[in-house]
């Protein structure tokens, strides 16, 4: 029979035990890494009924990093029930187990957890149409997929809980016409008046309008997302497919960027750097780049605003188990999700519709989320007492907005580790 750990058994383990006997708990290797046995006892009154999990990696010297230090960053911890954790661990490897009977079988599908009306967990397997599917190609996707699987929170741990009969659902997905590339401008136009966030800041901030073009000055208009460090060297991010070179049936719809700037009549801003972005897969959703600060204007950790100042307060990443508890059961009282686009500014209050590994697809309408927005930040705002001052954690990046409403992010945490870069 296995050994019940409570939480002052595990406050009087080893280190090597205590490790041990949190990965048998079900603890992720996240959480896991950062939590003693102090912050444990204080978090978690019986670790039978309750599981630590990673709310994002927070600045331990915010205002060094403001000034141009390398982040070093600590975990923040929450606590979700042992019912939800097998609910929604249940559902994730599921959905694992999908993707691996599905893999290398058929091109252009995608994965998800989502919830249903029923407020059932349900696989989703989105098969993504761009006008040349055909419905024997949905079919043969629709007869390789199980109608419903047993998914298993905690495998191969004492803690391991199996959920029979999760559903599996196949969906056809129009991306014909989703605005991918950035809006078309020239190095000599101004941004339009309907534009957010274009200025010729000093300190070049977070969510800002920003002039993608190559040599010749052609290229369009995205959006800056949030400065990170690359062994000690600060770069601006924004969406992959901003800064490749892209082509849809031969044609030539993003040319090969590299000069950015904000303003027409400012300074070069940047060169590109590394990017993450595979243009055969309209789906991706890994979809990412670096850029390189050449302007010798800092970077700043606060969101751009429409008078050309400053606002908010962003000291770290939101953790992909957190995105994935926001998908279940929504966003606590004092947090809120945010997202902003030089096309079309502001949302807030949204929720987030599915997730996998890489990604989040959100309730944003599709109208709300326009040709120019790519790069964005999407983040949520926390005013709880675990800071005396609202802060911000960004949860991913803005990548496209397909036909049929669906809104897509890529996970910051994921970007990180594929860039090795940190917020």
């Amino acid at each position: 029979m296995p050994r019940r750990h409570t939480t002052q058994r595990l406050s009087k383990m080893g280190r090597r035990r205590f490790v041990n006997a949190l990965a048998g708990l079900g603890v992720s290797t996240a959480a896991i890494s950062g939590l003693s046995q102090e912050a444990m006892a204080d978090l978690v009154d019986d670790p039978k009924k309750e599981v630590p999990r990673v709310l994002g990696y927070v600045h331990t010297d915010h205002e060094a990093v403001k000034n141009g230090a390398s982040p070093d960053r600590e975990a923040l911890y929450y606590t979700i029930s042992r019912e939800q954790w097998v609910r929604i661990e249940s559902a994730h490897d599921a959905r694992q187990q999908v993707e691996q009977q599905l893999d290398g079988r058929f091109d252009d599908i995608k994965v998800w957890v989502t919830t249903n009306s029923n407020d059932e967990k349900r696989i989703d397997v989105e098969v993504y149409d761009d006008g040349s599917l055909s419905r024997k190609d949905v079919e043969a996707v629709e007869g390789t997929t199980p109608g419903s699987i047993t998914g298993v929170a905690g495998r191969g741990t004492e803690a391991e809980s199996a959920v029979e009969g999760i559903p599996v659902a196949v969906e056809r997905i129009n991306i014909k016409s989703e605005p991918q590339n950035p809006v078309s401008l020239e190095s000599d136009q101004e941004f339009p008046d309907d534009y957010y966030y274009a200025s010729d800041w000093d300190n070049i901030p977070a969510g800002a309008a920003c002039f993608f073009a190559d040599a010749d000055g052609q290229g369009g208009v995205g959006t800056t997302c949030v400065p990170v460090d690359d062994g000690d060297v600060k770069k601006m991010l924004t969406a992959g497919h901003n800064l490749s070179e892209m082509s849809v049936d031969g044609e030539l719809i993003n040319p090969s960027l590299g000069l950015v700037w904000l303003e027409d009549d400012s300074p070069y801003h940047f060169l590109e750097d590394e990017v993450v972005f595979d243009d055969d897969e309209r789906k991706n959703v890994l979809d990412a780049g670096t850029m390189h600060n050449t302007s010798g204007n800092a970077l700043e950790y606060e969101f751009a605003t429409n008078h050309g100042t400053t606002s908010g307060d962003i000291i770290g990443t939101l953790s992909r188990e957190r995105i994935k508890d926001i998908e279940d059961d929504g966003t606590w009282d004092d947090e809120m999700t945010y997202h902003q686009g030089a096309r079309t500014g502001e949302e807030r209050g949204y929720g987030i519709e599915k997730v996998n590994d890489n990604a989040f697809q959100t309730d944003i309408p599709h109208d709300s989320v326009q040709q120019g927005d790519s790069g964005g930040p999407y983040y949520v705002r926390n005013t709880s007492s675990v800071s005396p001052t609202p802060f911000d954690l960004i949860m991913g990046v803005h990548s496209w907005s397909d036909a049929d409403e669906n809104t897509w992010g890529t996970i910051m945490e994921v970007i990180e580790d594929e860039l090795g870069v940190e917020v």
